[in-house]
């Protein structure tokens, strides 16, 4: 597959691919994406949050998120929902609070390319009609790097 085709497929629709299998390329408004992470909601919408920007490191990387609602056909647009432009943010993990609901992102953040001050981060998310939502982050009180 060609760059060209996956540029073409990226429209978060699920297609069939073979007996039992399904799969789907996710919209993203960056060019580089990694490091994606798959989280059931409360409400049983899944979630999937990477990390993206022009280049892993810079710090113009944020945390992104898309949505798939229960029988949906096609995954939302993706959201941002990080947002320290000094920092490059990283490696999102969501934990979802079945008994109250609440949503988390913990996720890294560091200066350009200086993994050796990285911190760690929570941010609460909530779930609207336009996707996910990030909060205010709380940088958490763990060592550095």
């Amino acid at each position: 597959m060609t760059p060209d085709d996956i540029a073409a497929r990226m429209n978060g629709r699920i297609d069939p691919v073979g007996p039992g299998r399904a799969e789907a390329f996710l919209s993203s408004p960056v060019v580089h994406n990694h490091a994606a992470f798959l989280q059931f909601l409360p409400d049983g919408t899944l979630a999937c949050t990477w990390f993206g920007g022009t280049l892993e490191g810079r710090s113009d990387i944020f945390v992104h998120a898309a949505m798939l609602a229960p029988g949906a056909e096609a995954w939302s647009a993706a959201t941002q929902v990080s947002d320290d432009a000094d920092r490059s943010e990283q490696n999102p993990v969501i934990f979802a609070d079945p008994a109250d609901g609440t949503i988390l992102l913990f996720h890294t953040a560091q200066p350009g390319g200086r993994q050796e001050d990285c911190e760690v981060r929570r941010r609460p998310l909530t779930l609207s009609s336009e996707g996910l939502e990030g909060g205010p982050a709380v940088s958490l009180p763990l060592p550095r790097g």
